[in-house]
């Protein structure tokens, strides 16, 4: 859950906000919460239980929230708080006008080592189409105890103190502040959520990677700058438990680039990338600038400039894919789109599912569990349906609308158009998992 304050009065203020809805007995607010984090799937279902909502009222009602707050236009900061209770701060440009269908596009962007939202505030409005909100968040110290996903490897060393002095992205938990703020953005502005962009340089460029293939399901498309997958691999070659994120990229445009002669980042990094993109037939650009060093300048220049703004501006994400892949490196990013993953066997899992007419096919390592939420735009409701899994029917005939659904993948999605009414839960056996 996100708390609202710091850690000591973080568990008291969350308990009462997410009582709220409940002793107001407000369907309206109840999503809100469930939208903030402040409120559970289920406590949202009975509240919309006691107003007497049904799944079709209540999906109804969430596809309407938002924006629920009032934004202003021009330069704004926002205030972050994680659940940790640290508190960071990112600045928002919102233009005068949004693109001509009446909302914006977002583009996220990840500042460098060292630095603060400023590095890249404006650099990112130079890039981002008409009609586009630009947020640029501050990196801050990690909070005590943290473990570090891609220094895993590294014994001692991943307990350096340094680590613990530099503000810095290497966390990539839901409420990552680059997550935070883009939910505050889509609480106040009418946004495009099919249109939203995460870009970053150097550290940044880290960061777009793991959160944009973690979180893959809420961005249109990823621009790295300098950045890489792993710190890791500095030191040990391929952090391959890291790498299998990319497979994530199949349904994720992306845009990297780095300079060859980079001494900080080593450019073997984003070629290790293209090579792995290529094999599994991802759509992807990948640039090198020929002596580029380790300087944002150099990967910004013409014409690698307008090529990336051209391509920013012709993001937008498929809502409705027949075929959904996400592979998991724990169950804190747990699915996309219209497939959750629910319980594991190892440290990671993969997951394919694939929608043929009235039957789901399923393909998927190390799952013991998973939601299937019927997406009405790929597969009928509203007759019987098969479910497959290694050449078994798991599941054959209608499933029902429910309140439940609507609560777990909007809590999960946190995004309108990727709210569904039916979910299936599902126990795939292990005799066979590869």
């Amino acid at each position: 859950m996100h708390a609202a304050t710091r850690p000591l009065a973080a568990a008291l203020v969350t308990a009462l906000l997410a009582d709220a809805p409940a002793r107001a007995g407000s369907a309206e607010r109840a999503a809100q919460a469930l939208f903030e984090g402040r409120l559970d799937p289920a406590r949202a279902v009975k509240v919309w239980k006691r107003k007497g909502l049904t799944p079709a009222r209540a999906l109804a009602l969430i596809q309407g929230l938002l924006p629920y707050r009032r934004g202003k236009h021009g330069d704004d900061r926002l205030e972050l708080v994680d659940r940790h209770g640290r508190r960071s701060r990112a600045l928002v440009h919102v233009p005068d006008s949004p693109r001509p269908d009446g909302r914006y596009g977002v583009l996220v962007a990840l500042h460098g080592l060292g630095s603060d939202a400023s590095q890249l505030f404006r650099p990112a409005r130079a890039l981002a189409p008409p009609g586009t909100i630009v947020i640029a968040p501050s990196a801050v110290k990690p909070w005590e105890g943290l473990e570090y996903e891609d220094l895993r490897a590294a014994g001692a060393l991943a307990k350096l103190p340094i680590l613990k002095r530099v503000p810095h992205w290497w966390s990539y938990r839901p409420d990552a502040f680059p997550l935070l703020a883009l939910d505050q953005v889509l609480a106040r502005y009418p946004v495009d959520t099919a249109r939203i962009v995460l870009l970053g340089y150097s550290m940044g460029g880290f960061g777009t990677w793991n959160l944009g293939l973690r979180y893959h399901e809420r961005f249109a498309g990823l621009a790295p700058l300098a950045g890489g997958i792993s710190r890791q691999e500095y030191l040990f070659g391929k952090d391959e438990l890291s790498r299998r994120l990319l497979d994530n990229a199949r349904g994720l445009p992306a845009f990297f680039a780095h300079g060859d002669a980079d001494s900080v980042v080593p450019v073997r990094f984003d070629r290790w990338t293209a090579e792995r993109l290529r094999a599994v037939d991802a759509d992807f650009v990948y640039q090198e600038v020929p002596g580029g060093r380790h300087v944002l300048g150099n990967l910004l220049a013409s014409p690698l400039r307008e090529r990336l703004v051209s391509w920013i501006a012709a993001r937008q994400r498929d809502d409705h894919p027949r075929v959904v892949r996400h592979r998991c490196v724990g169950l804190y990013h747990p699915g996309a789109f219209w497939v959750e993953i629910t319980a594991l066997r190892g440290d990671s899992a993969r997951v394919e599912a694939r929608a043929e007419g009235d039957e789901v096919v399923l393909e998927a390592e190390n799952v013991a569990g998973l939601v299937l939420y019927l997406d009405p735009e790929v597969i009928p409701t509203d007759r019987r349906v098969t479910v497959t899994y290694q050449g078994k029917v798991l599941h054959r005939g209608k499933v029902a609308p429910s309140l439940w659904a609507v609560a777990r993948s909007f809590a999960r999605t946190r995004d309108p158009r990727l709210v569904y009414a039916h979910g299936l839960k599902l126990k795939l056996p292990a005799a066979r998992d590869r």
